[in-house]
């Protein structure tokens, strides 16, 4: 389980007149006993699963032991120190409380350096990904397996949204728990607890999945927001992002929304695809995330034949861009040098980067 790093702020406790007499006043001492790493541990882990039971087996995953009573004890200790509750069942889920949510925040931090503690020896690199990217990243690990240890760390696909990002992603990595993430640069001006370092891998663009019968060799965003039915990611997705700037940009007060124009949102790319190919609109993702699924690649199905993706472009033609990094610390050990060398290697075999096709210029809007 990954863990992020947020500021810490100091509160500033009111008047003793002013607090509720009802309230009980924490012990500090007792706290400071009860409020061990393990006990916090579990309390994420109730934060992540929603139920007793799936806490446990977060546990038993990460710990090699534990089981829905124990979580339960220990979150009570917890709730006896402070005095108050920190989970509270919500339409048959469990569900932290105000409380439970600030200790939360506060215990990410301390999480991810103790994860990083744990790999002080630098042994492994561990190199987190979305799943993708797996078809590169598979192969970064198979050619290094006979010189260094490297370990892949697979993201949820949900990691892919831009507001949790720095929360669920590059904390871990400012903490220590992993080595490298590949995917966005890390958000600016986000206050953590090491300097970080980009390591720039391609440049992507979106591309629409469109049937061989059309001879377009590109997409404008105009066409696509007029012609409705889009099959595109979520909004929190940077790329889904980037396709909704460029539609306002271009239609201004003639868009018609994104409840007109969408007809299904996922993560999964395989699920986009599978609407697309029977008809039910177009698919719109980054040319990256694109490549598995076109005719010949790994993971093209028999009616990948039937289409071809193209750029999507505005009115000038200029193609929407975004980079793919590499993020690691500022003091990148010699391993991961070499990780991020050959992660290179593999996007320069595929040709990731969009900047080298001859079919439109692809720079990324300044």
């Amino acid at each position: 389980m990954l863990f992020s790093p947020v500021s810490l702020v100091r509160t500033v406790r009111p008047a003793a007149a002013s607090i509720c007499e009802n309230r009980p006043v924490p012990d500090t001492k007792t706290i400071k006993k009860t409020a061990t790493l393990l006990r916090l541990q579990n309390l994420l882990a109730i934060d992540e699963g929603h139920t007793w039971a799936a806490a446990g087996r977060i546990m038993m995953r990460l710990t090699g032991e534990g089981g829905a009573n124990s979580v339960k004890a220990n979150i009570e200790k917890l709730e006896a120190a402070y005095g108050r509750p920190l989970v509270r069942e919500e339409d048959g889920r469990q569900v932290l409380t105000d409380l439970g949510h600030r200790l939360k925040n506060i215990a990410l931090p301390m999480m991810n350096l103790w994860e990083g503690i744990a790999r002080a020896d630098g042994g492994t690199t561990v190199v987190a990904f979305l799943p993708q990217h797996a078809f590169f990243i598979s192969r970064v690990v198979k050619r290094l397996r006979d010189q260094q240890s490297v370990q892949p760390h697979v993201l949820n696909e949900r990691d892919r949204n831009i507001d949790t990002y720095e929360i669920r992603v590059i904390g871990p990595l400012a903490g220590g728990e992993t080595d490298i993430v590949v995917g966005p640069p890390p958000p600016a001006n986000a206050k953590r607890i090491t300097e970080l370092r980009r390591h720039e891998l391609y440049t992507s663009r979106l591309e629409a999945m469109l049937p061989t019968s059309d001879t377009r060799t590109m997409i404008t965003v105009t066409d696509l927001a007029r012609a409705g039915n889009l099959l595109v990611p979520f909004p929190p997705t940077r790329s889904r992002k980037l396709l909704q700037d460029a539609i306002e940009d271009e239609l201004g007060p003639a868009d018609p929304g994104p409840s007109r124009r969408v007809f299904l949102e996922a993560y999964g790319t395989k699920v986009l695809v599978a609407f697309g190919e029977d008809g039910h609109g177009t698919v719109v993702v980054p040319s990256d995330i694109a490549y598995p699924f076109k005719a010949g690649h790994t993971l093209a199905g028999p009616e990948a034949e039937g289409f071809q993706w193209v750029p999507v472009v505005r009115s000038d033609g200029t193609a929407l861009t975004q980079q793919v990094f590499a993020t690691t610390r500022d003091d990148p050990s010699p391993d991961v040098e070499r990780v991020i060398e050959v992660i290179r290697e593999e996007v320069r075999r595929r040709n990731l980067d969009v900047t080298t096709s001859p079919l439109i210029p692809a720079q990324p809007r300044s």
